[in-house]
């Protein structure tokens, strides 16, 4: 037939009960332990212990033209010899010593990936610095891509700049009288990506940042990235990011507080012989060599102060004033550096007014 599984058994037990174990329907579908299926050819109610399974005829056409399922209640894998010898399984590819399980191609479940990461298997644990998360988040670029096609993968491998897995492999083929022969043949496992664009880091790049992230395969010669490793990272990076935030909310509060005092106490429009204690704005506005303030101060003031901030509301300068009604002070451009600065006018410790100017190269 053209597909069979060839099944070496050791040893089967002599102590049968009475009960007929092994059982055969009129279709030939074998059941041992339970009752036959016609779905499968074998049905095998608990262990089955095969030291040796060939399947014949899956490589006899390019692409493969049929395919074997097998469904598998569980499946453990353990060195005949040595039980807790690791153990490594490859899906569509030779399986690395670097690995438990190597798939070539995706991988699908239903009820997502679960890691083990109980405290009881840890130790030296630290927590991340959110300032450090950041930084090196800020170094990582995220990058777009198309992987390339088979037949790119197989030209690097033939120009000798890509490594490839290379096996001989041992098919069951007809001969011209129609016998089987045993053919061997040699396979080139060439990795399966998925088409079209994809989003993601470059291993190189990651390495020079984060390199506890990314694993290096001596045999293939190529890199591979843990990417669940960046959920923790990226978590402080946020939290210290959301921290900044809030900080420059309060400041802006600081700032909107101070000005909203100054447009309650100011009335720019008034003639100066008339209005209370006033700040006007200065002129010119902006400048670059230098600037006059004209304020008035009633008769009745004590002390009054001109003071100068920047944007963040440090106080950079001040001014007392001593001469009542008219005045003004002038700033040159020397005083200050580049940029928009605020100024207020605070006469007996109330605000009188606040205003904006800034200052040109």
């Amino acid at each position: 037939m053209n597909k069979f599984v060839f099944l070496s058994v050791i040893a089967i037990s002599l102590l049968m009960p009475t009960q007929a174990q092994i059982e055969m329907n009129s279709s030939g579908t074998v059941g041992i332990g339970t009752a036959p299926s016609s779905s499968y050819n074998l049905k095998v109610a608990n262990n089955l212990l095969v030291p040796t399974i060939y399947i014949d005829n899956l490589y006899k056409k390019s692409p493969i033209a049929g395919s074997i399922t097998f469904t598998l209640g569980s499946l453990k894998l353990m060195h005949p010899t040595y039980p807790m010898y690791k153990t490594s399984l490859g899906i569509n590819m030779t399986p690395s010593s670097s690995y438990a399980l190597d798939v070539n191609g995706s991988a699908r479940c239903t009820q997502g990936y679960w890691h083990t990461s109980d405290q009881i298997y840890k130790k030296n644990i630290e927590t991340i610095n959110g300032k450090t998360a950041l930084d090196m988040l800020l170094q990582v670029q995220g990058r777009t891509y198309e992987y390339k096609t088979r037949d790119e993968l197989l030209s690097l491998y033939q120009s000798g700049e890509l490594k490839l897995t290379v096996d001989t492999i041992s098919v069951m083929e007809k001969d011209e009288n129609d016998q089987d022969v045993m053919v061997e043949k040699v396979q080139i496992e060439v990795p399966d990506f998925l088409e079209g664009n994809n989003y993601g880091f470059i291993a190189q790049e990651i390495e020079g940042v984060l390199p506890e992230l990314v694993s290096f395969d001596s045999i293939l010669g190529t890199y591979s990235i843990q990417y669940d490793g960046f959920i923790p990272i990226m978590l402080e990076a946020i939290k210290q990011q959301q921290t900044e935030i809030e900080d420059l909310k309060q400041q802006i509060a600081g700032i909107s507080s101070l000005k909203s005092a100054a447009i309650a106490n100011t009335s720019s429009n008034l003639d100066t012989n008339q209005q209370p204690t006033t700040l006007f704005q200065n002129a010119p506005n902006p400048f670059s060599e230098e600037t006059k303030i004209r304020y008035y101060l009633e008769d009745q003031v004590n002390t009054a102060t001109l003071y100068i901030y920047d944007m963040n509301g440090k106080q950079l300068r001040s001014y007392d004033l001593h001469h009542k009604k008219e005045g003004e002070i002038t700033i040159n451009s020397g005083e200050l550096e580049a940029g928009m600065y605020m100024y207020s006018l605070i006469a007996d410790r109330q605000v009188k007014g606040t205003k904006q100017m800034v200052l040109t190269d």
